[in-house]
């Protein structure tokens, strides 16, 4: 047979010499070792490594197609430690053959690199400093800083899904936090509005629907409603079409939720410890029934449904339209319950009634009754 590395006879049922295994394994050690360098040096393209192996695949019996491999391989896990300079390792795959760089830019260590990136670089830390530096300036001509806007180009430039997708979601992320702040010291200002807009322009969200559908975008129109209210203005920010209710003069909708659930607070009296007692014959057709008793009476409270429906927020009235409907003056709200997934409210009656809502934002509600009442 002969020799898989020099091509001379090698011997009965030998595949390779000795020698020449060891002289192929050495090289391939020798150019690891060389990438690695390269790559912690932030130095170096797929050219001049090629160039720089040449005299180790010759005399290591190193293809062009297995030293690819292994410059596929050495990068992929030196990705996957994640002690990379994004642009520099974004210049070296660009060097890359066509096919070899779309390979590597497909490898989860790719973008697993990019996603600790983008985690770090699109930081609440991060959002908050530029919050602090620039959101009190009109002046100001970017937002984000330039290593930022460099993360931004390089991945709309590669064009590649999964990463334009990650980009959003920490975007996201990046101006929610923003909210937070901005809403920290109360209602968000005409100053701090400008900014928000503005960061989602320059984090390519504005208009979008993954923006404007978003759970951030509804809280900031939620914001700068109760900021409409609390300057005495004219709620214009929502439009609800073929609206159920009738609205009285000078009452106008501020928001609606969908798909709540209502409950309405209802008691149930019950007896517990009576007895059907004994039945005493005097005479003849003539009986006496004694012992008989109704026992303790006992309350129950229970949540007696309303239905799924729509709970409309206007400046007058809070009203629910579902299998029952019900409407609550707002001046007439005795007392209010936050929970996580809604709301109680307490209507002014002679008894008064409780009802719950769940599936909508006690926040906002809470907030909007205490600017109106």
């Amino acid at each position: 047979m002969k020799c898989r590395y020099c091509g001379k006879p090698a011997g009965f049922l030998s595949s390779a010499h000795k020698e020449c295994k060891e002289k192929h394994t050495r090289a391939r050690n020798n150019i690891r070792l060389s990438i690695i360098q390269h790559l912690r040096n932030a130095s170096g393209t797929y050219h001049s490594i090629c160039k720089e192996a040449e005299e180790q695949c010759t005399n290591g019996y190193v293809e062009q197609k297995e030293l690819d491999q292994i410059i596929i391989d050495t990068l992929n896990q030196h990705l996957q430690k994640g002690e990379c300079s994004y642009s520099f390792i974004e210049s070296f795959i660009d060097s890359l053959p066509t096919v070899i760089q779309k390979n590597t830019r497909a490898d989860a260590s790719y973008k697993k690199l990019w996603s600790n990136i983008l985690n770090e670089q699109f930081s609440a830390s991060k959002a908050a400093a530029a919050y602090s530096l620039t959101c009190s300036s009109q002046d100001t001509d970017t937002i984000l800083n330039e290593q930022q806007q460099d993360i931004i180009a390089r991945i709309n430039k590669n064009g590649i899904p999964t990463l334009s997708q990650s980009l959003q979601q920490v975007s996201l992320k990046y101006i929610t936090s923003t909210i937070d702040h901005a809403l920290a010291d109360g209602l968000i200002d005409n100053n701090e509005e400008t900014f928000i807009l503005k960061l989602s322009k320059e984090l390519s969200l504005y208009d979008t629907p993954f923006f404007m559908q978003s759970d951030t975008y509804l809280r900031l129109v939620k914001a700068l409603v109760l900021r409409d209210l609390s300057e005495g203005n004219r709620v214009e920010r929502v439009t609800f079409n073929n609206l159920p209710i009738m609205l009285a003069k000078n009452e106008f909708l501020i928001w609606a939720f969908t798909s709540v659930n209502g409950f309405e607070e209802k008691t149930k009296r019950t007896y517990v410890g009576g007895s059907r007692g004994v039945s005493v014959r005097v005479s003849k057709g003539v009986y006496y029934r004694i012992g008989n008793s109704k026992g303790e009476a006992i309350e129950q409270q229970y949540q007696s449904p309303l239905g799924i429906g729509t709970l409309f927020i206007t400046n007058k009235n809070i009203t629910f339209v579902g299998t029952k409907s019900i409407k609550i003056p707002i001046n007439k709200i005795l007392s209010f319950n936050e929970y996580s997934d809604g709301i109680g409210l307490v209507k002014e009656a002679v008894n008064p009634h409780p009802y719950t809502f769940a599936n909508c934002d006690a926040w906002f509600i809470i907030n909007a009754i205490q600017l109106l009442y």
